[in-house]
Parts: C-alpha cells; structure tokens; sequence
C-alpha cells in the first residue's frame, strides 16, 4: 500500500526532510565557528530539547502497539480501512512510527548543533584531555606534546 495520494505520514515526512537539511547545514556552521551561542542560553535550549527526546522516544515505543489489526466487522470495506490505518500508523516508508523516528534524529542534530555553538564539544574533549594529563601524572607520566 503506497502513502500517496491523502495519507498523513508522506506530507509529515516531506515536511521534516527540509528541516532537517537546513539544520545540517547550521550545523556544519555551528562545527566551524561561524556560529556562536551563549552558555546559559544553549542549557536551557538543550533542557528543553532533552524534554523533547524524551517524549519522541516515548511515542517511539508507544506506536509498536500501533502494530494490530483493527477490528471494523466482518467486511471487504473493513478489512481494507483496517489495513489502511495500520499502514499510515506503522509503515517504515513513511508511517507515524517512521516520522517519530525522524524527528528524533532531527532532534539529536539539533543537539550537536547547540553544543557545537555553545562551544560544550570543546569543553568535553578538553575536560577528557585534562584528565588523562592529571592520569599520566600521578603515574609519573607526561603526555606527549
């Protein structure tokens, strides 16, 4: 069964895809420099973006009971509906599960974004580096240069 022609996924998908290029390209951005954001500003973004994820995760999980053959009565027309609503629900080419899936993901770069801009992708490799370094010294150790 395709999802043209009226089904709810395909547009929700079509709409998501733009999106998620355009928040790839601030990204790439945000990664090289040419966009800055201030700390507190980027937490309370990435709090609410956690919020976010969560609950995408969550109707993530949720929609496997979505996977269920739909009870209308005992007809042609019902079977049809049936299998017609499990498929704009469940279908991995474009169903509601697949979309959830994909906010997800546009959630997760928007994420890297923020920490990219906020400079929190340098600050956890330079914590990461000042604890080895602290590491090789109490070992009588130095890092090379």
């Amino acid at each position: 069964m395709s999802n043209e022609g009226g089904g709810f996924a395909a547009p929700a998908a079509g709409a998501l895809a733009p999106v998620a290029g355009q928040l790839h390209q601030v990204r790439r951005k945000a990664e090289v420099g040419g966009l800055k954001l201030d700390q507190d500003a980027a937490n309370e973004l990435l709090r609410r973006i956690g919020v976010l994820r969560t609950r995408a995760a969550s109707l993530v999980t949720d929609s496997g009971e979505l996977d269920a053959p739909l009870r209308f009565g005992d007809s042609w027309v019902a079977d049809l509906m049936s299998a017609r609503l499990r498929t704009v629900a469940v279908d991995k080419r474009g169903g509601a599960t697949a979309v959830l899936q994909a906010f997800a993901k546009v959630l997760t770069d928007l994420e890297y974004t923020i920490k990219a801009a906020s400079g929190q992708y340098y600050t956890t490799d330079q914590e990461s580096a000042d604890r080895f370094n602290r590491s090789l010294r109490q070992l009588g150790l130095e890092a090379a240069q």
